[in-house]
């Protein structure tokens, strides 16, 4: 679980929806693979899902170089 766990050892919502988010496409992945194209998702679900995760980690990333946290380390 520190895997999703933040500096200060909570859980991080933008992490574990990343992560659901990246087991999802992977899902997706393969699944497109073994099954028939009528059987696919669509391309537009499967995009939206990638970005998702995208802004998620991205999110997870600013958070953590965030002003707010300088400002607490101050006080």
């Amino acid at each position: 679980m520190s895997m999703l766990s933040d500096e200060s050892g909570s859980i991080s919502s933008k992490r574990v929806i990343g992560f659901l988010c990246a087991i999802v496409l992977a899902t997706c992945l393969i699944i497109t693979s073994i099954v028939p194209k009528e059987f696919t998702p669509p391309t537009s679900l499967v995009d939206a899902v990638l970005t998702l995760a995208c802004v998620c980690i991205a999110g997870t990333s600013v958070d953590k170089f965030s002003l707010k946290e300088k400002i607490k380390d101050a006080n």
